[in-house]
């Protein structure tokens, strides 16, 4: 969706402008199949190792929601917590001027690392996966619930001196092998159906199996029993 309304010329924040080249996003299970191998671990840092059979450079993105069991405005669903990381990236849209747009230069003085990757023209497959942590302090039995939302994406993007994209009136710089679909007009390509294939991942963590179920399908919650020292923000 953001892709389209980008490549149409619909959003007008930052330097953007029309896209003549983005190529439609397709969901890839290889893809969350790494990042539960990751997210097993119950770490919130970018993995090194993310290739898949059909790329060994992939980019990625993340998200961290924390907190109190006893919150009672906390997030519940799954789907909230997607919604808030997605809109979360995409809006670091108002921060990409033109020059970021026509040449990446990995700026340090604005984050828009996430939202570059989201509309890197050049990629055409994302995979998400997502863990819900329960860190319990064993002195007064608190509880912190810690969200943990990653996407992969491949080809990756956010290379330096390359364009996110091409300026030009949409999809008239796809390539010649391409089609356009009925549902992202803008966008060179076709969405392709998702597989209703599932596989269990089974993961362990503090000697327990846990089987989880890939992104698409339902959630995925590890809980881990944890004492948190008070000295460190969570």
């Amino acid at each position: 969706f953001y892709r389209n309304l980008v490549a149409s010329g619909y959003e007008t924040r930052g330097g953007h402008s029309k896209a003549s080249n983005m190529m439609v996003l397709n969901y890839e299970h290889d893809h969350e199949e790494v990042i539960y191998c990751w997210l097993r671990r119950c770490i919130y840092a970018s993995d090194k190792c993310r290739s898949i059979a059909m790329s060994n450079e992939n980019g990625q993105n993340m998200f961290r929601i924390q907190q109190h069991a006893w919150w009672t405005d906390r997030f519940e669903d799954i789907f909230m917590v997607i919604n808030r990381s997605i809109t979360a990236w995409y809006e670091e849209v108002a921060e990409t001027d033109r020059d970021i747009i026509d040449s990446w230069n990995d700026p340090e003085d604005v984050n828009v690392r996430n939202v570059s990757q989201m509309l890197w023209a050049n990629t055409i497959g994302v995979g998400c996966g997502y863990a819900k942590i329960t860190l319990t302090n064993d002195e007064d039995e608190t509880n912190i619930i810690s969200w943990h939302f990653f996407c992969n994406y491949h080809p990756s993007g956010n290379r330096i001196g390359e364009a996110m994209y091409r300026r030009g009136e949409p999809i008239t710089e796809c390539p010649s092998n391409f089609t356009v679909g009925i549902e992202y007009t803008s966008l060179c390509g076709e969405l392709s159906l998702l597989s209703n294939e599932r596989q269990m991942i089974s993961a362990s963590v503090d000697g327990k199996e846990y089987d989880q179920e890939p992104f698409n399908k339902s959630s995925v919650n590890i809980v881990v029993r944890r004492g948190i020292d008070n000295s460190k923000a969570v």
